[in-house]
């Protein structure tokens, strides 16, 4: 039986990573409904993130597309289709599995980008079918004349709560296109035969395969890992043992408005410099505006936020105290600020409030995107070669004196693993563009995002909830109560502009 053949090593076999290897392939196993796709689409999230190129190529959905050109819904997608016995339909699978394997280890290479990972997503349950992917592979690089290279991982889903493998089972008969025309208790039953169809002949990943991968088992509450090699897959490694399912929100808040930056927020380099603007486009190039950069908050960056809060930000740091607190529900809650001056009195009232109830870190890589000088970058981005830099890769382009996006990345990243790794509702006070590249991730966007992508807006919390392998966001706006505080007479008698308008 093809359940008890013993696992054939591939010592010597060309797929695994060199330390400067920077094209992987990742094969995913496991039995359908044991959160594969949801380790995929986390995956691409965190590693497009950090500006790699990220393509998942399924095979149940190339299955799909033939299926419904070539033959009937019942005959290429009922669970009979996937019998151990169907050896027609065995070698079916086998060459198409094959084919999908070709299309991306070929996008891999195709790829500008230095760092590029292909997902193979397939059940790939068994010795053989590995043994083939692994020789595939191995076949493929040594066709190449170029000496690149492709490096395989395998990443293995293990389930074994039975709550989360049904939760896993609605979602995929209400998302997948074999379902579509079936009812609910049809669809299960139909899928649960699958299921067990696969089960009869599922081989785990093995130590002695010689292969390198990583064993996901209930979602990181254990993880193995064999033979990792190389930058991208020791970073892989280091996500798949923070994520977990447990349900939290996380809240992005932008710090009150500190002296310094009152009426100013927006009166920033491109406020008053349409040069900036003429240097960012013209007639045979794509405009460019300066939000796409975030040069919004250009001068706020380098200073006033770490001026004190305004009582317009006062009012503000009081009124997300309520909230919080009333949202956290007596929940522990875990809150992550800058260590700029304005930050830490925007969370001042909070942490009063939460008492022992919340554990606080002022961050250094929460602080404000250092954009260097003004007069550099004008002067840089006046000429020609600058320009054309700038325009081809945002996301690395430094500023003079200063960050690139990629350096803010960087410095976030232990951040994204400290709230991955959270159980409790995380509160994460920074300013914008830092804010606003966390939520690429969250959101699985490029960075630089503009405001157009994901906005970040004042006197308000952008609260991010997990859905699937994402997360779900809304924006909450509690202007009204700093503009009630603002016009309480109960304030100091010294007012401020826009108390007066009250």
């Amino acid at each position: 039986e093809h359940c008890c053949r013993q696992p054939q090593s591939c010592r010597g076999i060309r797929t695994m990573a060199s330390d400067g290897s920077s094209k992987l392939l990742v094969a995913m196993v496991g039995l359908p409904a044991r959160g594969k796709s949801y380790i995929s689409n986390k995956l691409v999230n965190y590693f497009t993130w950090q500006g790699s190129s990220v393509g998942v190529f399924n095979v149940g959905k190339a299955r799909r597309a033939e299926g419904s050109e070539e033959a009937t819904a019942d005959s290429k997608q009922s669970a009979d289709f996937f019998a151990k016995d169907n050896k027609e339909a065995a070698a079916y699978r086998e060459a198409l599995a094959m084919g999908v394997l070709g299309t991306a280890l070929e996008w891999v290479l195709d790829q500008p980008t230095e760092q590029t990972i292909a997902i193979f997503d397939a059940t790939n349950t068994t010795f053989d079918r590995r043994a083939a992917v692994v020789k595939y592979v191995h076949d493929f690089n040594m066709s190449r004349s170029d000496n690149e290279e492709v490096s395989l991982l395998f990443v293995e889903s293990v389930c074994t709560d039975k709550d989360v493998i049904r939760n896993n089972m609605l979602q995929k008969i209400s998302s997948s296109m074999d379902y579509k025309h079936m009812a609910q208790d049809t669809a299960l039953e139909d899928l649960a035969r699958r299921m067990k169809n696969y089960e009869q002949v599922y081989q785990e990943l093995q130590e002695d395969e010689d292969v390198s991968y990583i064993k996901v088992m209930n979602i990181a509450k254990k993880v193995e890992a064999a033979l990792i090699t190389g930058s991208m897959q020791l970073l892989m490694l280091g996500y798949l043992v923070s994520i977990h399912l447990a349900a939290r929100p996380v809240w992005l808040v932008r710090s009150g408005n500190a002296s310094a930056e009152t009426g100013k927020r927006r009166a920033t380099l491109h406020l008053q410099s349409s040069s900036v603007k003429s240097l960012l486009s013209d007639d045979h190039e794509p405009s460019v505006g300066v939000a796409d950069v975030d040069l919004t908050g250009f001068d706020a960056g380098r200073g006033k936020a770490s001026q004190r809060l305004t009582p317009e930000g006062k009012a503000f740091a009081a009124a997300l105290a309520d909230e919080i607190v009333k949202r956290s529900d007596g929940q522990s809650v875990s809150i992550l600020t800058s260590t700029t001056l304005s930050s830490k009195q925007t969370v001042n009232p909070l942490v009063e409030r939460l008492g022992s109830n919340c554990q606080v870190r002022g961050l250094r890589a929460l602080n404000t995107f250092d954009m260097g000088s003004k007069e550099q970058l004008l002067e840089a981005l006046s000429k020609p070669e600058e320009k054309a830099a700038f325009l081809q890769d945002r996301f690395r382009y430094r500023c003079p004196g200063g960050e690139s996006f990629e350096d803010l990345v960087r410095r976030l990243h232990p951040v994204v693993l400290h709230i991955e790794r959270s159980k409790a509702p995380v509160v994460v006070v920074s300013h914008l563009v830092p804010l606003r590249t966390l939520a690429g991730y969250f959101t699985g966007q490029k960075i630089p995002l503009s405001s157009d992508d994901f906005d970040v807006p004042e006197h308000a919390i952008v609260e991010l909830v997990p859905q699937g392998g994402g997360w779900s966001s809304k924006v909450m706006q509690i202007t009204q109560p700093v503009q009630d505080a603002l016009c309480s007479p109960k304030r100091s008698p010294k007012k401020s502009k826009r108390s007066q308008a009250c």
